[in-house]
């Protein structure tokens, strides 16, 4: 199988890129080349930033990914993007979402009211129904925190009928690669 992850370089993606190597998965890593892959030997790269992705459109057509992993989908135009990019051209697209689409996200921000959430969430657990819960965060309007939203994203992957899709909506994770710390 061959997989197509984009930036595959972070946390979470250099450990799907470990175990997709050792099922001898063929794996080419798009990404911006600010971090430098642990694999580079044992996959393909790609060094742009994932707005320029419909300019590989020949590229990954010639590639013929099987599978394409984002693993940094983190605004709405991100998901136009790859689905515009990908639809005739991978079997499936799978998205690294967040638990912060839940109601219960909103609620501990206090962006919506209510009492605390069931938990453990579910797949059909309630979503939140503001948006950009990032927004207060960003330093202006081009700052990515104030367009981030998974829902946005998510939707935009749901509505295709075209292409099949996994969305996986991760916790927080932390480890001992973490390099943004979040625990020491």
């Amino acid at each position: 199988m061959k997989v197509l992850i984009i930036r595959g370089t972070g946390f979470i993606s250099q450990v799907v890129v470990r175990q997709l190597l050792e099922r001898d998965c063929k794996v080419i890593i798009f990404h911006r080349g600010k971090t430098k892959s642990k694999f580079q030997n044992l996959v393909t790269e790609i060094l742009d930033d994932r707005s320029n992705l419909s300019k590989y459109q020949n590229l990954f057509e010639k590639l013929k990914p099987d599978v394409v992993v984002d693993m940094i989908a983190l605004i709405k135009e991100d998901a136009v993007n790859l689905i515009k990019t990908f639809n005739n051209i991978a079997e499936k697209v799978v998205i690294a979402s967040s638990q912060d689409v839940y109601k219960a996200y909103g609620k501990f921000l206090g962006m919506e009211k209510g009492e605390p959430e069931i938990i453990p969430l579910k797949e059909n657990s309630p979503l939140r129904e503001k948006l950009f819960p990032l927004r207060n965060l960003a330093k202006d309007k081009n700052d990515w925190k104030y367009n981030y939203d998974k829902i946005l994203i998510e939707k935009i992957v749901m509505q295709n009928k075209d292409l099949n899709w996994t969305i996986l909506r991760l916790p927080i994770t932390f480890g001992p690669e973490d390099r943004i710390g979040r625990i020491n």
